[in-house]
């Protein structure tokens, strides 16, 4: 089954749907061990079933399809060959160097706090 292309899925928004709502997966390396990302929550999307799609390319638009309350936000999966994994984990090093991160910079500047006050 193909997907719904992308000039008709505004009228998809309001309908009831699996808790995924509209969502786009994209498969980024094939077989045996196949990693595929799935967007999910979207309002619309941008690209075709068999699209190639490269970095920085915008393939949607936030929304808060499939839930009941929420605000608008996007649910990230990563899977990798037929297992869910931590997208954090798994992309996180690519996309944001560790040192580059809040968490990191508040444990420098705590660990520096604490040195200071054993050096007093």
């Amino acid at each position: 089954m193909s997907g719904i292309p992308p000039e008709k899925i505004r009228r998809y928004r309001y309908r009831r749907m699996g808790v995924g709502g509209i969502y786009v997966c994209i498969e980024h390396t094939p077989e045996p061990k196949k990693v595929v990302s799935c967007y999910m929550h979207l309002n619309s999307y941008n690209v075709n079933e068999r699209d190639e799609v490269k970095a920085g390319q915008v393939i949607g638009e936030l929304g808060r399809t499939g839930v009941k309350i929420s605000p608008p936000h996007l649910h990230l999966e990563v899977r990798i060959g037929e297992r869910h994994t931590n997208p954090l984990r798994t992309l996180g090093d690519m996309m944001i160097p560790p040192k580059a991160t809040m968490t990191h910079q508040y444990n420098v500047r705590a660990q520096r706090a604490r040195l200071r006050a054993l050096r007093s």
